[in-house]
């Protein structure tokens, strides 16, 4: 059955009282609204993220527990949006006018109202977008506001007042609103609210969908749940972070949103495919290149590492490495875990590490003092105190009265 936006009932809570403390670092409100199941809600007058522990139904009205909850902040009256929908907060919106849509409109400036706008309203910029049969769209921009394409707002100046619909929220480049107008118009009559969507991800080449969509089916489009992601678009996005993995240190999901843009359940639908198909390797919250480190270096990363290599058993200060591309190697073999870095700015390759473990494991010999070591090693003295205090930390060896002793592997 299709929704449309005038008909589309968006659940919202509303904050009865104050927020008060709560259990540790928790804080507790009262909310009014239907059966509270989503563990994030949205506070529909800051766009602010609050993260729910628990839920309890009295009289009628739901105490909630959660994270997130300012007491100077949130006040009686304001409103909440289940994060499940893809609202988002943003300096500019194109919009839709309701009914007729050569409605006409002359200020440059209104206030933007409606169920997920702060109370009072914002105000707005107006600037109207012509498409075919002198139908227009609003472009409205303001410093943020919470924006869900599909939901209803409208603007007013003086007794005027023009019922809007969002299409697609901002940032906008020049080019996309064109395509955005152009596109809007193809559909005949008032827009659906699968219609809305659809252009969205056939815009930016994927979306995320409200929970009234999370089971429909887009021609030439791949997903689950809430995302939805074009065909053509996934291949594009597979090369891309492919090709960004391979920088060193790797990307999280927080570093797709910031540097393209791309929300993190778009993020980690796109990355689990990689990762599944060995493409990418995950760890610590982090994507990196399933191929090798030393595969994967740069020029004068190499260099340096071929210098600490050469070592064996010992290392080298950083003031051995006096070019700029030199101390940039350093920085890239920390990442990539090829190197050790010790106190007193002392480096030591992790194959030298190794095979000092090795050399030492191989004399049977437990306890060893200082100048025992020194003649296995043959290292300098600083760079001897620094390797034993990374060891101890390691947990490879064990400071005693007297000297230290090996840790059994």
């Amino acid at each position: 059955m299709k929704i449309y936006p005038n008909r589309w009932n968006i659940p919202l809570w509303e904050l009865v009282g104050s927020p008060s403390p709560g259990p540790e670092k928790y804080l507790q409100a009262r909310v009014r609204g239907a059966p509270l199941d989503g563990k994030r809600l949205c506070h529909v007058e800051t766009g602010r993220v609050i993260l729910v522990k628990e839920a309890i139904s009295r009289d009628g009205d739901w105490q909630v527990t959660a994270k997130g909850l300012a007491q100077g902040l949130f006040r009686a009256g304001d409103r909440f949006l289940d994060s499940a929908y893809p609202a988002s907060w943003a300096p500019e919106g194109l919009f839709l006018p309701q009914g007729a849509m050569n409605q006409g409109w002359e200020q440059d400036r209104a206030t933007l109202l409606g169920p997920l706008v702060r109370h009072g309203g914002v105000p707005v910029t107006v600037r109207l977008l012509s498409g075919k049969d002198q139908k227009k769209l609003f472009h409205l921009s303001c410093q943020g506001v919470l924006l869900l394409p599909g939901a209803p707002y409208f603007i007013e100046h003086g007794s005027r007042k023009v019922e809007l619909v969002l299409l697609a929220a901002g940032p906008f480049r020049d080019k996309d609103l064109d395509l955005l107008t152009s596109k809007a118009f193809r559909f005949p009559g008032l827009l659906s609210l699968r219609a809305i969507y659809s252009i969205n991800l056939r815009h930016r080449g994927w979306v995320l969908l409200p929970p009234e969509l999370w089971d429909e089916s887009f021609d030439e489009a791949l997903g689950e749940r809430g995302v939805r992601v074009m065909r053509r678009t996934l291949d594009f996005w597979h090369r891309k972070l492919v090709r960004r993995s391979r920088i060193p240190g790797g990307f999280s999901l927080g570093d797709l949103e910031k540097d393209f843009g791309l929300p993190m359940a778009v993020g980690e639908f796109l990355t689990r495919d990689l990762v599944n198909r060995g493409e990418l390797r995950y760890s610590e919250g982090r994507y990196e290149s399933s191929i090798a480190a030393e595969r994967r270096l740069s020029p004068y990363a190499q260099t340096v590492l071929h210098r600490l290599q050469q070592k064996r058993l010992s290392g080298l200060h950083r003031a051995a490495f006096r070019q700029e591309l030199e101390l940039k190697g350093l920085d890239e073999l920390q990442r990539l875990g090829l190197i050790l870095s010790l106190e007193g700015e002392w480096y030591l390759s992790l194959k030298s590490y190794r095979a000092i473990l090795e050399t030492l494991a191989a004399q049977q010999k437990r306890s060893w003092t200082l100048s025992e070591l020194r003649e296995v090693l043959e290292p300098s003295r600083a760079f001897l105190m620094a390797l034993l205090k990374e060891m101890v930390a390691r947990g490879h060896i064990d400071r005693e009265e007297g000297g230290w002793s090996l840790r059994q592997t």
